[in-house]
């Protein structure tokens, strides 16, 4: 070791245990399934207004 010192930064309340982790990982998937849901929902949205340009 060349005696470098680096100051850490990491606070007790970004840290989590496995709950936590599990927990905040739970919201994120939530959080996808919803955007996913929205982007599908105006997806179809335009399909339908594109097919009555169409015809």
């Amino acid at each position: 070791m060349d005696g470098t010192k680096i100051k850490g930064n990491a606070s007790a309340k970004q840290t989590k245990d496995r709950a936590g982790f599990e927990k905040w990982l739970a919201g994120i998937e939530k959080e996808i399934a919803a955007v996913f849901q929205e982007a599908e929902a105006i997806d179809r949205q335009e399909d339908d207004t594109c097919k009555h340009v169409l015809s």
